[in-house]
């Protein structure tokens, strides 16, 4: 079983906000949260495979999200 993380866990680990995280949960762009009563986490297995998928091509991340558009700079750089 994957360990848990919370999101202050996840921003350490991807380094945007907390409110980009849910930006990009709700675009469907980030993995989906699992629910434990009233608590919110990612297993790790989730976070770590989002950060070593291939940066998106500028053509995907073209577009009016600046959080999407400086992910994929620090990715690229």
């Amino acid at each position: 079983m994957s360990k848990l993380l919370d999101i202050h866990a996840v921003v350490e680990l991807v380094p945007v906000s907390r409110v980009a995280i849910w930006r990009w949960v709700k675009a469907g762009r980030f993995p989906a949260p699992l629910k434990v009563g009233n608590l919110t986490f990612w297993r790790t297995s989730d976070i770590e495979a989002f950060i070593a998928a291939p940066a998106p091509s500028p053509a995907a991340v073209a577009g009016p999200d600046p959080v999407v558009n400086r992910w994929a700079v620090m990715l690229a750089g």
